[in-house]
This record gives structure tokens, sequence and C-alpha cells, in this order.
């Protein structure tokens, strides 16, 4: 068994917040169903004062057990953007690893015409952060974020993240 430590946070259905520590691959989550919820360090890619378009999110999954699904919560400049859904499915037994892309994109819709799209804007700011929320009510699964890589294009140079906050 693994000494490694992996801090799970999560509130069982029933009510009760419950803090999960697993040991390399067990853990335990008290027979219930719980909600999961993780939230990335805000990072200044650009810099502090830079300025940065943000086109798309690759977030790789590896699980195991039924369908889960996930809440993906873009966040720039500390304002939460509208959450996108994705519900994954394992197509066999065992782990299974998945490449989720979320578009970073607003559209502007066509008001006079069919409401359809007129176009679409990237994502503009400094500080860029995701939320992950999965609501799993299967007996047992694994979940991991295997990866998460960001697609944009630096607008503005600013100065280096680390020197402010």
């Amino acid at each position: 068994m693994s000494t490694a430590r992996h801090l799970i946070f999560g509130a069982v259905a029933a009510g009760a917040p419950v803090l999960v520590t697993a040991y390399g691959d067990g853990g335990d989550d008290l027979g219930q169903p719980y909600n999961g919820l993780g939230r990335s360090s805000r990072v200044a890619i650009a810099g502090v004062g830079g300025e940065v378009a943000f086109y798309a999110l690759y977030i790789a999954i590896v699980f195991e057990g039924a369908a889960l699904p996930i809440l993906v919560t873009p966040i720039v400049d500390d304002v939460a953007r509208p959450a996108q859904a994705f519900t994954l499915e394992n197509p066999g037994a065992g782990r299974f690893r998945t490449v989720v892309e979320v578009p970073l994109t607003l559209q502007l819709p066509d008001t006079i015409a069919n409401h359809a799209a007129r176009g679409e804007w990237a994502l503009r700011g400094m500080w860029f952060q995701v939320e992950l929320a999965t609501a799993y009510a299967g007996p047992t699964a694994y979940v991991q974020v295997d990866g998460v890589e960001l697609e944009h294009e630096i607008l503005r140079e600013g100065r280096p993240s680390g020197q402010a906050t």
C-alpha cells in the first residue's frame, strides 16, 4: 500500500460534510454517494498586468465506474463564467482515460434573424482558474485529473505572476 496521501473533499449526500483521505489507490467514501469539488490555483499566464485570450481548456481524466457527470466552470479574473456539463461514459471494465474539450468562447447571437450564432469571442483576462465538480452516485469510483492544458494567446505581457497576487 502506498504511503502517499491524497486529500479528497466532498459532502455525503445525507448532509454532513466528510473529508476522505485516500492512501494510494484506496479510500473510503462511507458507502454513500458524494459530491466532489476541486478548484485549480489562480494563474496569470502573461504576468500581472498582462492580458490573455483563452480559447479552450483540455482536461484529461482517468476514471473507473459508471457514467460520471462533470461540471466545468472556467473562472477569468475571479468571475465564474457559465458552467459546462459533460457526462463521461466508461466503454468497458477498468480504468479509462479521456480528454474533455471545454470551449472558452462567448457567442454573439443574431437577434434580428433566426437567433443563430453571429460570431464568437474568446474569453479575455489576466487571471485564470478552473473548478471541477461531480456528483457521483455509483457504488465505487476512481477519478483522477491526469492533466490540464489551456489553449491561449498572450495579447499583452505583464510582470511575472510571482511578483504580486
